[in-house]
Parts: C-alpha cells; sequence; structure tokens
C-alpha cells in the first residue's frame, strides 16, 4: 500500500459543485480506497491504495488512481471533477524543499503562499521568477524534483487568484492546475510526519 494526497479542483467554491466531506469519504471508500481522512472543505484527501513505489511516483505520476477517482465522482455526482493525485512521500520532499523560506517572515496580512499543481509535467518551463507588473503577485519557482508545482506569492491586491491563475495557464497552455494554500498542505502532512 503507498499513501496518497488528491486534490479536487472547484469544488464547494462559489456555490458550485457542492459536496459534503461525508459523502466524498463515501466514495473514496466505494472505490477500495483504505485509511481516508479527508481536510476541510475544498476537496483534499488522503488516503492508501495499492500502487507504485513512492520512488517511481516521483518519476511519473499514477494516471490510472486519478483516472479511478474521476470515474468514481462522475458517477456517483452526475459532473466532472478534475483531480490530481501526489504520494504522502512526494508532499513531504515538496516541504523539505523549504521553498517559501525568504517569505517565512511575512504575515497573512502581508503575503499568501500558494501551491499550484500541475497536472502534467511541462514541456515549456517559463523564465523565474516572475513578479507581475502590477507586483500584485510573484511565481517564486518550481519545484525541482518533478517541474510539476509552482510556488506562489500573492499580495494583498490580488483578485481572488485570478491574476496569478491567467499567468499560469498562460504559461502552461493546455495544462491544467490546482491550487492550495501552502499552510494547508503543510497541516495535513505534519500530522503524518509526526506518527
Amino acid at each position: 500500500m503507498t499513501s496518497y494526497t488528491a486534490f479536487l479542483r472547484g469544488i464547494n467554491v462559489g456555490g458550485h459543485k457542492l459536496i459534503k466531506m461525508e459523502e466524498l469519504n463515501r466514495i473514496f471508500v466505494s472505490l477500495g480506497f483504505k485509511n481516508i481522512k479527508t481536510f476541510i472543505q475544498s476537496g483534499n484527501v488522503l488516503f492508501d491504495a495499492p500502487g507504485k513505489s513512492s520512488a517511481a511516483a516521483l518519476e511519473k505520476p499514477d494516471k490510472k488512481i486519478e483516472a479511478k477517482i474521476e470515474a468514481g465522482l462522475k458517477k456517483a455526482l452526475g459532473y466532472e471533477v478534475r483531480t490530481t493525485v501526489r504520494t504522502v512521500d512526494e508532499l513531504k520532499k515538496l516541504i523539505e524543499l523549504d521553498p517559501f523560506k525568504k517569505f517565512s517572515k511575512l504575515s497573512p496580512k502581508e503575503a499568501k503562499m500558494y501551491v499550484s499543481f500541475l497536472y502534467d509535467e511541462p514541456e515549456h518551463k517559463p523564465k523565474l521568477p516572475y513578479k507581475s507588473p502590477e507586483k500584485d503577485f510573484e511565481i517564486i519557482g518550481m519545484n525541482k524534483l518533478s517541474s510539476r508545482e509552482v510556488f506562489i506569492i500573492a499580495y494583498p491586491s490580488v483578485k481572488k487568484g485570478g491574476d496569478y491563475m491567467t499567468y499560469l495557464s498562460k504559461e502552461f497552455k493546455k495544462i491544467q492546475n490546482t491550487t492550495r494554500n501552502w499552510n494547508t498542505i503543510l497541516k495535513m502532512i505534519s500530522p503524518i510526519s509526526n506518527e
């Protein structure tokens, strides 16, 4: 068994694609996954599944698990929910990179830190770091291990993520992504690291 995380895109946002975490848990149980835990309402799921070793997963994402979850969600909910999967070990390595180290003294009122998970490895990688002309966000870098995660600093003037999401969509063309607050990732993985 390998421990995974699933990030669901666009659920419980602005009154759209509403789903209770109890229902989400039930769907994951029906798909044969074990030790399921949901984390806050934005569609974050920790679970165990038979699969590749964590080392192998770092080289290539397990698309079969993503496809299985997406098919299960569509069958249960009646609509598509794009899902990206990472192993828990991948997220631990992401945290070990400490990408926001030089921004760690900023308060949440000064800036917010985000990680955007790309569904595929990009062929084109933008020149980073990048600071927007309006200086409302910075793309400070990408994951050095797999290039499937992008690190973002958003300042108070950013328009609810629209500015940096537009930039990411433009830079990565057809590659979709889902974004989480960095603190969400830390809180999800911290209890696991302490076990």
